[in-house]
């Protein structure tokens, strides 16, 4: 922008013999920048959308939660930053149905999933798990 300038001086010797009455003025304000100043506007700057922790179903449309930080702070009129720091995506792991083998987890024999077997999803009173290696070791379940 403008600005000014304060310009001073002092009388080192008074007027003598007849010579000229200095001055009265010994002090003004002049415009120092006649132009305004140039500045840079910084639009903000944004991280990319990251995800914060994992889909909320194991099978079938869940949602994700994801997150995103401000790497810049708009400037001088730049482009502002979004509100939105967080959000939720629709996420799909796996259709449902399928073999209906899930994770049942590390044994010493290796990694296994584990489904109910079928005869107790036709209506048997109990319950049977069947066992499959999906990798690892030798050996029984």
């Amino acid at each position: 922008g403008t600005g000014k300038l304060l310009q001073e001086r002092e009388v080192l010797a008074p007027a003598r013999y007849g010579g000229q009455p200095c001055p009265t003025e010994l002090a003004r304000d002049v415009p120092c920048t006649p132009r305004p100043c140039p500045f840079h506007k910084v639009d903000c700057l944004m991280g990319q959308w990251m995800n914060d922790g994992v889909c909320s179903k194991t099978c079938g449309m869940g949602t994700l939660s994801q997150r995103r930080a401000v790497l810049q702070k708009a400037q001088d009129g730049g482009e502002p930053c979004p509100e939105e720091l967080t959000r939720a995506i629709p996420c799909s792991i796996a259709e449902c149905g399928g073999h209906g083998y899930a994770l049942a987890g590390l044994r010493p024999g290796g990694i296994y999933a584990a489904r109910l077997a079928a005869d107790w999803a036709k209506g048997a009173v109990e319950p049977e798990l069947e066992m499959r290696r999906i990798a690892g070791g030798e050996g029984p379940p």
